[in-house]
Protein backbone atom coordinates (compact mmCIF):
# COMPACT_ATOMS: atom_id res chain seq x y z
CA UNK A 1 0.00 0.00 0.00
CA UNK A 2 1.24 3.18 -0.85
CA UNK A 3 1.73 6.41 1.82
CA UNK A 4 -0.50 8.86 1.74
CA UNK A 5 2.23 11.43 1.25
CA UNK A 6 3.70 9.67 -1.64
CA UNK A 7 0.83 10.33 -3.36
CA UNK A 8 0.30 13.60 -2.44
CA UNK A 9 4.31 14.23 -3.63
CA UNK A 10 3.08 12.00 -6.97
CA UNK A 11 0.19 14.35 -7.67
CA UNK A 12 2.05 17.45 -6.71
CA UNK A 13 5.00 16.82 -9.07
CA UNK A 14 2.32 15.37 -11.58
CA UNK A 15 0.97 19.18 -11.23
CA UNK A 16 4.00 20.50 -11.87
CA UNK A 17 5.22 18.91 -14.63
CA UNK A 18 1.77 19.99 -16.00
CA UNK A 19 2.10 23.70 -15.24
CA UNK A 20 5.63 23.27 -17.12
CA UNK A 21 4.33 21.23 -20.08
CA UNK A 22 1.51 23.55 -21.22
CA UNK A 23 3.85 26.69 -21.34
CA UNK A 24 4.67 27.18 -24.77
CA UNK A 25 7.50 28.52 -26.99
CA UNK A 26 6.45 31.51 -29.04
CA UNK A 27 9.59 33.15 -30.25
CA UNK A 28 12.96 32.59 -30.76
CA UNK A 29 16.20 34.71 -31.68
CA UNK A 30 19.25 32.99 -32.18
CA UNK A 31 22.94 34.92 -32.50
CA UNK A 32 26.12 32.60 -33.23
CA UNK A 33 29.64 33.04 -33.87
CA UNK A 34 31.16 31.66 -37.36
CA UNK A 35 33.24 28.43 -36.62
CA UNK A 36 37.15 28.38 -36.62
CA UNK A 37 38.51 30.40 -39.42
CA UNK A 38 42.28 30.56 -40.89
CA UNK A 39 44.45 33.72 -39.33
CA UNK A 40 43.98 36.78 -41.04
CA UNK A 41 47.76 37.87 -40.83
CA UNK A 42 50.93 36.05 -39.45
CA UNK A 43 54.35 37.08 -38.81
CA UNK A 44 57.68 36.74 -40.83
CA UNK A 45 58.92 34.00 -39.22
CA UNK A 46 55.94 32.46 -38.50
CA UNK A 47 56.94 28.69 -39.50
CA UNK A 48 53.36 28.26 -39.90
CA UNK A 49 52.33 30.56 -42.39
CA UNK A 50 52.23 28.56 -45.53
CA UNK A 51 50.30 25.66 -44.10
CA UNK A 52 47.14 26.98 -45.22
CA UNK A 53 44.71 26.08 -47.68
CA UNK A 54 42.32 28.52 -47.46
CA UNK A 55 42.93 32.57 -47.79
CA UNK A 56 43.34 34.37 -44.41
CA UNK A 57 40.31 35.17 -42.11
CA UNK A 58 37.95 31.83 -44.04
CA UNK A 59 36.96 29.08 -42.26
CA UNK A 60 38.61 25.98 -41.74
CA UNK A 61 36.99 22.85 -42.63
CA UNK A 62 36.52 22.33 -38.66
CA UNK A 63 34.93 25.73 -38.75
CA UNK A 64 32.71 24.33 -41.51
CA UNK A 65 31.91 21.38 -39.49
CA UNK A 66 31.53 23.36 -35.92
CA UNK A 67 28.30 25.30 -37.99
CA UNK A 68 27.39 22.53 -39.39
CA UNK A 69 27.62 20.51 -35.76
CA UNK A 70 25.93 23.52 -33.92
CA UNK A 71 23.25 23.37 -36.63
CA UNK A 72 22.14 19.66 -36.09
CA UNK A 73 21.92 20.42 -32.13
CA UNK A 74 19.59 23.54 -32.20
CA UNK A 75 17.48 21.31 -34.64
CA UNK A 76 17.26 18.73 -32.32
CA UNK A 77 15.68 21.21 -29.29
CA UNK A 78 13.94 23.71 -31.61
CA UNK A 79 12.96 21.10 -34.24
CA UNK A 80 12.85 17.16 -33.23
CA UNK A 81 12.40 17.59 -29.16
CA UNK A 82 10.02 21.18 -28.72
CA UNK A 83 8.28 20.82 -32.25
CA UNK A 84 8.37 24.67 -31.91
CA UNK A 85 9.10 24.61 -35.93
CA UNK A 86 8.53 22.77 -38.49
CA UNK A 87 11.07 20.11 -40.25
CA UNK A 88 10.15 21.53 -43.36
CA UNK A 89 11.32 24.96 -44.12
CA UNK A 90 9.35 27.48 -44.94
CA UNK A 91 10.43 30.96 -45.88
CA UNK A 92 8.18 32.95 -43.60
CA UNK A 93 8.73 31.06 -40.71
CA UNK A 94 12.45 32.13 -40.69
CA UNK A 95 14.86 35.35 -40.81
CA UNK A 96 18.48 35.12 -41.33
CA UNK A 97 20.97 37.90 -41.51
CA UNK A 98 24.64 37.78 -41.20
CA UNK A 99 28.03 40.57 -41.60
CA UNK A 100 29.09 40.53 -44.92
CA UNK A 101 32.34 39.02 -44.33
CA UNK A 102 32.50 35.43 -45.90
CA UNK A 103 33.15 33.39 -42.73
CA UNK A 104 29.85 34.51 -41.33
CA UNK A 105 27.77 34.14 -44.47
CA UNK A 106 29.16 30.37 -44.92
CA UNK A 107 28.37 29.80 -41.25
CA UNK A 108 25.22 30.95 -41.70
CA UNK A 109 24.60 28.53 -44.60
CA UNK A 110 25.86 25.98 -43.33
CA UNK A 111 24.19 26.28 -40.04
CA UNK A 112 20.61 26.46 -41.64
CA UNK A 113 21.82 23.12 -44.01
CA UNK A 114 22.20 21.26 -40.59
CA UNK A 115 18.72 23.02 -39.26
CA UNK A 116 16.71 21.71 -42.21
CA UNK A 117 18.41 18.84 -43.09
CA UNK A 118 15.03 16.62 -42.86
CA UNK A 119 13.20 19.04 -45.14
CA UNK A 120 10.82 17.96 -47.67
CA UNK A 121 9.79 19.12 -51.05
CA UNK A 122 11.87 22.08 -50.61
CA UNK A 123 14.93 21.07 -53.00
CA UNK A 124 14.92 19.18 -56.77
CA UNK A 125 14.34 15.83 -56.98
CA UNK A 126 17.34 15.56 -59.33
CA UNK A 127 20.73 13.03 -58.32
CA UNK A 128 23.02 15.84 -59.16
CA UNK A 129 21.46 17.83 -56.57
CA UNK A 130 23.57 17.92 -52.99
CA UNK A 131 21.23 15.46 -50.33
CA UNK A 132 19.50 17.35 -48.16
CA UNK A 133 20.06 21.07 -49.09
CA UNK A 134 17.55 23.41 -49.08
CA UNK A 135 18.77 26.74 -49.98
CA UNK A 136 17.83 28.97 -47.48
CA UNK A 137 18.29 33.31 -48.62
CA UNK A 138 21.12 35.05 -45.63
CA UNK A 139 20.32 38.82 -46.00
CA UNK A 140 23.60 41.00 -45.15
CA UNK A 141 24.73 44.84 -45.23
CA UNK A 142 27.69 46.29 -46.75
CA UNK A 143 30.47 46.40 -43.94
CA UNK A 144 30.40 50.24 -43.45
CA UNK A 145 26.61 50.07 -42.87
CA UNK A 146 26.83 47.45 -40.46
CA UNK A 147 25.08 49.12 -37.19
CA UNK A 148 23.36 46.26 -35.87
CA UNK A 149 25.61 43.62 -35.63
CA UNK A 150 29.42 44.97 -35.97
CA UNK A 151 28.58 49.22 -35.00
CA UNK A 152 31.78 48.69 -32.54
CA UNK A 153 34.03 48.52 -35.76
CA UNK A 154 32.50 51.24 -37.84
CA UNK A 155 31.04 54.26 -35.22
CA UNK A 156 33.31 56.87 -35.06
CA UNK A 157 32.69 57.60 -31.72
CA UNK A 158 33.51 54.08 -30.66
CA UNK A 159 36.77 54.74 -31.79
CA UNK A 160 37.53 58.04 -30.40
CA UNK A 161 36.74 56.79 -26.81
CA UNK A 162 38.64 53.53 -27.23
CA UNK A 163 41.54 55.74 -28.24
CA UNK A 164 41.20 57.82 -24.97
CA UNK A 165 41.20 54.59 -22.84
CA UNK A 166 44.54 53.66 -25.05
CA UNK A 167 46.08 56.32 -23.72
CA UNK A 168 44.88 56.35 -20.17
CA UNK A 169 47.36 56.65 -17.52
CA UNK A 170 47.42 53.26 -15.68
CA UNK A 171 47.29 51.36 -19.53
CA UNK A 172 50.59 53.45 -20.96
CA UNK A 173 52.28 52.75 -17.21
CA UNK A 174 51.76 49.19 -17.64
CA UNK A 175 52.27 49.27 -21.86
CA UNK A 176 56.22 50.86 -20.88
CA UNK A 177 56.83 47.97 -17.96
CA UNK A 178 56.30 45.25 -20.60
CA UNK A 179 57.84 47.13 -23.04
CA UNK A 180 61.62 45.24 -22.69
CA UNK A 181 59.02 41.96 -23.10
CA UNK A 182 57.24 43.21 -26.25
CA UNK A 183 60.32 44.31 -27.61
CA UNK A 184 62.18 40.70 -27.56
CA UNK A 185 58.78 39.15 -29.02
CA UNK A 186 59.28 41.98 -31.87
CA UNK A 187 62.80 41.05 -32.22
CA UNK A 188 62.33 37.34 -32.82
CA UNK A 189 58.57 37.48 -34.78
CA UNK A 190 61.15 40.00 -37.22
CA UNK A 191 58.75 43.06 -36.34
CA UNK A 192 59.45 46.07 -37.40
CA UNK A 193 57.61 48.13 -34.18
CA UNK A 194 58.81 51.69 -33.68
CA UNK A 195 55.83 52.23 -31.46
CA UNK A 196 55.08 50.20 -28.55
CA UNK A 197 52.27 52.44 -26.73
CA UNK A 198 49.69 49.93 -28.00
CA UNK A 199 49.53 46.49 -29.39
CA UNK A 200 48.57 47.52 -32.68
CA UNK A 201 52.08 46.52 -34.24
CA UNK A 202 51.29 42.82 -32.70
CA UNK A 203 47.70 42.01 -34.33
CA UNK A 204 49.34 39.46 -36.84
CA UNK A 205 51.57 37.86 -34.18
CA UNK A 206 48.12 37.74 -31.68
CA UNK A 207 45.98 36.37 -34.26
CA UNK A 208 48.71 33.31 -35.73
CA UNK A 209 49.31 32.42 -32.11
CA UNK A 210 46.13 32.24 -30.22
CA UNK A 211 44.50 30.44 -33.34
CA UNK A 212 47.43 28.33 -33.59
CA UNK A 213 46.90 27.68 -30.08
CA UNK A 214 43.29 26.53 -30.10
CA UNK A 215 43.84 24.27 -32.81
CA UNK A 216 46.59 22.11 -30.69
CA UNK A 217 49.37 22.99 -33.32
CA UNK A 218 52.99 23.15 -32.46
CA UNK A 219 53.64 26.89 -32.65
CA UNK A 220 57.50 28.43 -33.12
CA UNK A 221 59.70 26.95 -30.60
CA UNK A 222 60.87 29.83 -28.91
CA UNK A 223 56.98 30.95 -27.92
CA UNK A 224 56.77 28.96 -24.75
CA UNK A 225 53.90 28.79 -22.49
CA UNK A 226 55.58 31.20 -20.37
CA UNK A 227 55.92 33.99 -23.19
CA UNK A 228 52.42 33.30 -24.88
CA UNK A 229 50.29 33.41 -21.74
CA UNK A 230 51.79 36.53 -20.27
CA UNK A 231 51.73 38.25 -24.08
CA UNK A 232 48.00 37.31 -23.99
CA UNK A 233 47.12 37.84 -20.20
CA UNK A 234 48.28 41.34 -20.85
CA UNK A 235 47.00 42.14 -23.93
CA UNK A 236 43.62 41.07 -23.15
CA UNK A 237 43.76 43.10 -20.04
CA UNK A 238 44.25 45.52 -22.23
CA UNK A 239 42.29 45.07 -25.41
CA UNK A 240 38.93 44.67 -23.25
CA UNK A 241 39.65 48.15 -21.50
CA UNK A 242 40.20 49.59 -24.49
CA UNK A 243 36.84 48.50 -25.74
CA UNK A 244 34.87 49.38 -23.04
CA UNK A 245 35.11 47.17 -19.79
CA UNK A 246 36.14 47.73 -16.49
CA UNK A 247 39.89 48.13 -15.89
CA UNK A 248 42.59 49.93 -14.69
CA UNK A 249 40.17 51.28 -11.48
CA UNK A 250 38.07 52.56 -13.74
CA UNK A 251 34.24 51.09 -14.24
CA UNK A 252 32.92 49.76 -17.49
CA UNK A 253 31.96 52.25 -20.03
CA UNK A 254 28.32 51.98 -20.51
CA UNK A 255 28.26 54.47 -23.59
CA UNK A 256 30.59 51.77 -25.27
CA UNK A 257 28.52 48.67 -24.48
CA UNK A 258 25.56 50.27 -25.70
CA UNK A 259 27.18 51.11 -29.26
CA UNK A 260 27.95 47.83 -29.12
CA UNK A 261 24.57 45.93 -28.37
CA UNK A 262 21.93 48.76 -28.47
CA UNK A 263 20.59 48.34 -31.54
CA UNK A 264 20.43 44.91 -31.36
CA UNK A 265 18.70 44.71 -28.18
CA UNK A 266 16.23 47.56 -29.63
CA UNK A 267 15.84 45.42 -32.42
CA UNK A 268 15.06 42.09 -30.41
CA UNK A 269 12.82 43.83 -27.93
CA UNK A 270 10.56 45.09 -31.02
CA UNK A 271 10.42 42.09 -32.83
CA UNK A 272 9.69 40.24 -29.73
CA UNK A 273 6.88 42.55 -28.84
CA UNK A 274 5.61 42.55 -32.89
CA UNK A 275 5.51 38.44 -32.03
CA UNK A 276 3.64 39.06 -28.94
CA UNK A 277 1.00 41.03 -30.11
CA UNK A 278 0.62 38.55 -33.23
CA UNK A 279 1.83 41.05 -35.52
CA UNK A 280 4.69 38.50 -37.14
CA UNK A 281 4.65 35.54 -38.67
CA UNK A 282 8.37 35.07 -38.05
CA UNK A 283 9.21 32.48 -35.64
CA UNK A 284 13.34 32.65 -35.82
CA UNK A 285 15.56 35.21 -36.11
CA UNK A 286 18.83 33.86 -37.04
CA UNK A 287 22.34 35.98 -36.91
CA UNK A 288 25.65 34.96 -37.69
CA UNK A 289 28.13 37.21 -36.19
CA UNK A 290 31.45 37.79 -34.33
CA UNK A 291 32.76 37.14 -31.11
CA UNK A 292 32.78 41.00 -30.33
CA UNK A 293 29.02 40.98 -31.08
CA UNK A 294 27.92 38.54 -28.57
CA UNK A 295 30.58 39.69 -25.75
CA UNK A 296 28.82 43.62 -26.09
CA UNK A 297 25.20 41.74 -25.99
CA UNK A 298 26.05 39.88 -23.04
CA UNK A 299 27.95 42.38 -21.48
CA UNK A 300 24.82 44.90 -21.96
CA UNK A 301 22.35 42.24 -20.36
CA UNK A 302 24.90 40.93 -17.51
CA UNK A 303 25.83 37.38 -18.15
CA UNK A 304 28.95 38.17 -19.71
CA UNK A 305 31.30 38.12 -16.76
CA UNK A 306 29.82 34.98 -15.27
CA UNK A 307 29.45 32.94 -18.54
CA UNK A 308 32.43 33.66 -20.90
CA UNK A 309 35.18 35.59 -18.07
CA UNK A 310 37.69 37.81 -19.43
CA UNK A 311 37.92 36.91 -22.78
CA UNK A 312 35.76 36.14 -25.82
CA UNK A 313 33.30 33.50 -26.05
CA UNK A 314 34.47 30.71 -28.56
CA UNK A 315 34.14 29.66 -32.23
CA UNK A 316 30.29 28.43 -32.92
CA UNK A 317 29.14 29.46 -29.32
CA UNK A 318 25.29 30.40 -29.26
CA UNK A 319 22.94 32.62 -27.84
CA UNK A 320 19.18 31.82 -27.94
CA UNK A 321 16.48 33.96 -27.04
CA UNK A 322 13.20 32.18 -26.21
CA UNK A 323 10.15 33.61 -25.25
CA UNK A 324 7.19 31.64 -23.53
CA UNK A 325 4.16 31.82 -22.79
CA UNK A 326 2.39 30.53 -19.72
CA UNK A 327 -1.30 28.98 -19.33
CA UNK A 328 -2.38 32.85 -18.05
CA UNK A 329 -0.83 34.21 -21.57
CA UNK A 330 1.83 35.63 -19.50
CA UNK A 331 4.70 36.31 -21.27
CA UNK A 332 8.11 35.44 -19.60
CA UNK A 333 12.27 35.44 -21.24
CA UNK A 334 14.93 32.53 -20.93
CA UNK A 335 18.40 32.88 -22.26
CA UNK A 336 20.06 29.82 -23.01
CA UNK A 337 23.96 29.69 -24.38
CA UNK A 338 26.32 26.80 -25.78
CA UNK A 339 29.70 27.54 -25.28
CA UNK A 340 30.97 25.60 -28.61
CA UNK A 341 29.73 23.24 -30.73
CA UNK A 342 30.25 20.26 -28.51
CA UNK A 343 28.32 21.22 -25.23
CA UNK A 344 25.28 21.58 -24.34
CA UNK A 345 23.26 24.27 -23.02
CA UNK A 346 23.52 26.04 -20.07
CA UNK A 347 20.42 28.29 -18.94
CA UNK A 348 21.74 31.74 -18.10
CA UNK A 349 18.57 33.89 -17.52
CA UNK A 350 19.36 34.40 -13.71
CA UNK A 351 22.66 36.18 -14.53
CA UNK A 352 20.42 38.77 -16.37
CA UNK A 353 20.37 42.43 -14.52
CA UNK A 354 16.76 42.29 -13.18
CA UNK A 355 15.93 38.95 -13.55
CA UNK A 356 16.43 38.07 -9.84
CA UNK A 357 18.63 35.16 -10.12
CA UNK A 358 15.83 32.87 -12.09
CA UNK A 359 15.69 30.93 -14.94
CA UNK A 360 12.76 32.49 -16.00
CA UNK A 361 12.56 36.66 -16.62
CA UNK A 362 9.27 38.20 -17.07
CA UNK A 363 9.47 40.30 -20.49
CA UNK A 364 8.63 43.64 -18.82
CA UNK A 365 11.86 42.74 -16.57
CA UNK A 366 14.08 41.88 -19.56
CA UNK A 367 12.61 44.59 -21.44
CA UNK A 368 13.33 46.99 -18.90
CA UNK A 369 17.18 45.81 -18.66
CA UNK A 370 17.62 46.17 -22.40
CA UNK A 371 16.14 49.36 -22.88
CA UNK A 372 19.19 50.30 -20.82
CA UNK A 373 21.04 50.54 -23.96
CA UNK A 374 18.63 51.64 -26.45
CA UNK A 375 20.31 54.38 -28.48
CA UNK A 376 17.97 57.37 -28.29
CA UNK A 377 18.28 58.65 -32.02
CA UNK A 378 19.66 56.82 -35.42
CA UNK A 379 23.02 54.88 -34.35
CA UNK A 380 24.71 56.20 -37.58
CA UNK A 381 24.13 59.63 -37.42
CA UNK A 382 25.20 59.40 -33.57
CA UNK A 383 28.29 57.86 -34.04
CA UNK A 384 28.96 60.43 -37.76
CA UNK A 385 28.20 63.66 -35.35
CA UNK A 386 30.23 62.14 -32.76
CA UNK A 387 26.91 62.57 -30.08
CA UNK A 388 26.13 60.55 -26.61
CA UNK A 389 24.17 58.04 -27.26
CA UNK A 390 21.91 58.47 -24.02
CA UNK A 391 19.88 61.79 -23.28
Amino acid sequence: MLHRSHLIFTGLFSFFITVALSDKLVDLHIIFRHGERVPERSFPTDPLKDIWTDPPGELTKMGQMQAFTQGLKLKKRYIDELGYLNKNYWSRDIFVRSTDLNRTLSSAYIFMTAFFLDSENTYPDDPRWPKGWTPIPVRTMPFPEEYLLLSFDICKRFKRMAREREFHPKVQELMLEEKPFLQEIAKNASLTIDDYTTYDGFWGFKDAVLIQTLMGLKRAEWITDEIWNRFLTTRQKVYYFVKGEAGFGEPENVEMTAIGSGLFLKTLIGDMERKISGNSPLKLHFYSAHDSTISYILRALGPKTDVVGYGAPGFACTVAFEVWEDDNSNHYVKLLYWRNNETEFETITKSVVGCRGKDKCTFEMFKRRAQVFFPKEDVKKLCDEDRPFFS
